[in-house]
């Protein structure tokens, strides 16, 4: 099921919805939550534009923790309302800062925000949606009415992005993941590569009658050297120089 997939330990799921259906994102998360047991910890904010109760959410963060234990107090799943719905009453900044606490706050286990990007018509519509992906610690991107995509982020830095496929009931949300297709287009690249690199390893060890007539006119360096004309020092001797050979040290004045 989907909600194996999505309600999660991560603290922030973003939905980016490629099909427009914001008018089932509430009964879509629901149903979501219902299914892992999770019915009876969900705190909605005012939707559907009564946004002008959106202030509680600063009353809802300070609420007083006044049980013994933390394992006894209430978190809940907070599903927040549409984001085009929320940026007719908050400033992006705000939504951010929603957005952050909500993340660190004792009391929330979960939070979902649903962005419907063909209903987003800020003027700064794909900044607002790519930073809202970087917070999410898990973004479900429901791209056509069969395919969808799943990207995580675990606390230790890793991230997967899964693709799927889907079917829908009356009562269930089934998912499949997607297998990489292979198109006769990458079966010849790969048959291609592999032609390339065995034509890169191979060589020939005999030799044709041409190469070797070739082999025997090409002279190495060392047999040119061999073949070059004697060299000749030649040398003008001084006023001073003394050849004499009977008496070598005449010109030593001893």
């Amino acid at each position: 099921m989907l909600s194996n997939l999505v309600i999660t330990t991560q603290r922030l799921v973003v939905i980016l919805d490629d099909l427009g259906h914001e008018n089932i994102s509430h009964k879509f998360l629901t149903q979501l939550l219902k299914e892992q047991g999770e019915d009876g910890f969900i705190k909605t904010f005012p939707m559907n534009g009564q946004l002008d109760g959106i202030n509680a959410l600063q009353t809802f963060l300070t609420e007083s923790k006044s049980s013994a234990k933390l394992s006894e107090c209430k978190k809940w799943n907070v599903i927040l309302p549409n984001l085009s719905d929320w940026l007719a009453y908050q400033k992006p900044c705000e939504i951010f800062c929603c957005l952050n606490k909500l993340r660190k706050s004792d009391n929330t286990k979960r939070t979902f925000l649903w962005i419907a990007k063909q209903n987003l018509l800020d003027e700064h519509g794909l900044f607002l949606i790519a930073a809202c992906e970087y917070m999410a610690d898990i973004v479900l991107n429901l791209q056509t009415d069969k395919e969808l995509t799943i990207l995580t982020r675990k606390p230790g830095g890793g991230i997967t992005n899964n693709r799927y496929t889907y079917t829908k009931t009356k009562n269930e949300f089934m998912v499949q993941m997607k297998k990489p297709e292979t198109t006769p287009k990458n079966v010849n690249a790969i048959e291609n590569d592999s032609e390339k690199k065995e034509q890169i390893g191979t060589f020939k060890i005999e030799l044709d009658e041409e190469e070797i007539v070739a082999r025997n006119a090409m002279k190495m360096p060392y047999e040119k050297a061999l073949e070059a004309t004697e060299s000749n020092i030649i040398y003008t001797p001084d006023a001073a120089d003394d050849f004499d050979d009977e008496d070598p040290d005449e010109d030593l004045n001893i």
